[in-house]
């Protein structure tokens, strides 16, 4: 379980999924927190969550995310995800 309360991501970038954050198992909250001009080489700008992975997102802006094959901000491949009061724009 991770928690992460106003943290900012900048030029943040992975070769595959998940430029910022790749979780196979983890449940992940996010608040009032910033994706900057992130970027992946598979799925997931931003965020990658695979299987048992979990995201709930709150009050964060994800501004020009990108990834190679799909999903520029958050990929889930089955986590359940929850964004609220956030912004995603390119």
């Amino acid at each position: 379980y991770i928690t992460m309360d106003r943290i900012t991501f900048n030029n943040n970038s992975a070769g595959s999924d998940g430029g910022c954050i790749s979780s196979t198992s983890s449940h992940i909250e996010l608040s009032n927190s910033d994706f900057n001009y992130c970027s992946s080489g598979g799925n997931g700008g931003s965020i990658y969550l695979n299987f048992d992975g979990g995201l709930v997102c709150t009050k964060t802006r994800f501004y020009r995310s990108r990834a190679s094959n799909s999903a520029g901000a958050v990929y889930s491949n089955g986590g359940l995800v929850n964004i609220t009061d956030s912004y995603v724009t390119y």
